[in-house]
């Protein structure tokens, strides 16, 4: 083989390996919450482990009105459980709940949890993990003093669901809080989110995060076009790379941002500055600012 042909031959190989793993990360995107909302190639590393609880008490498909209790854990919550329109599930402190892989929480009706843990029961070199708790229309979350760990999103406010969370925090995930279009209330106080790719993915809502922790995360807020968060309180700890990732048209105020000791807050903001416009469902639209105050 001549070397230009040889040249053009591992140009194209180049070409088509790269167009594979771009359609793989879409595929694992659409797997994650039903919608290209987090990518999972994103995740931390995981160690290798294999399932931590073989016994428990079983946690699957609808649930009625009840209680989970500390002395019936680890529930194990296997595929995609559902709490339904005008059921209420209450968590009780110190109980622990292990998800299997791919397993998620879908609220139509109540949840309410304190001081309790969501954990993953695998975690694989592949990442394939759980899918943590998703708030529907019609229904509420309410998380007291609580983690949820080793999630592809922690905890997801679709349309016209209602979160709240105080306390507590978010380990090891590829997105700690998410809001989609619609997520009528979200109000988000004291927590701390550790080790993830991105802290707030914000795509819609208005949600209102007060005195959040972001210790070792890699884009702390991404904030999208239709989503109009109000943040006052910020502490961010070992950044990686962006303390605010923001896409939308409007200016968006923190009040109340403290970063590590001689952090360039230039260096840790991505906004209007440096992405004038944006594209947003194929429109063009001017970028917004951070206004730090």
């Amino acid at each position: 083989m001549l070397p230009r042909d040889r040249l053009l031959f591992v140009g194209l190989a180049g070409t088509a390996f790269l167009a594979a793993f771009f359609f793989m990360v879409l595929r694992r995107e659409d797997a994650t919450l039903g919608t290209p909302v987090v990518d999972m190639g994103i995740l931390p590393a995981a160690r290798w482990s294999d399932v931590r609880y073989t016994r428990g008490t079983l946690l699957q498909g609808n649930l009625g009105s009840q209680t989970l209790r500390p002395a019936q854990s680890p529930y194990l919550l296997q595929g995609s459980v559902r709490v339904p329109a005008g059921a209420r599930l209450w968590v009780e402190p110190d109980t622990l709940v292990a998800a299997s892989e791919g397993a998620r929480i879908v609220v139509e009706g109540t949840l309410e949890v304190h001081r309790a843990a969501f954990v993953s029961n695998q975690l694989h070199l592949d990442r394939r993990l759980w899918h943590g708790l998703t708030v529907q229309r019609g229904g509420k979350i309410v998380l007291r003093e609580s983690t949820i760990s080793n999630a592809s999103a922690g905890l997801t406010c679709a349309e016209g669901g209602t979160v709240s969370v105080s306390g507590g925090g978010v380990i090891d995930t590829a997105a700690g809080f998410v809001t989609l279009q619609g997520c009528a209330t979200a109000q988000i106080d004291r927590v701390q989110i550790t080790q993830s790719r991105v802290g707030f993915y914000l795509l819609g809502g208005s949600p209102v995060v007060t005195n959040a922790i972001l210790t070792r995360v890699f884009d702390g807020f991404r904030v999208f076009h239709e989503a109009r968060p109000t943040i006052v309180g910020l502490t961010v700890r070992t950044p990686r790379h962006a303390v605010v990732m923001h896409a939308a048209s409007t200016d968006l105020p923190i009040r109340g941002l403290v970063l590590p000791r001689g952090a360039d807050r230039a260096a840790l903001i991505i906004d209007g500055t440096d992405a004038p416009t944006h594209r947003w469902r194929d429109r063009e639209y001017p970028t917004g600012r951070v206004i730090v105050q």
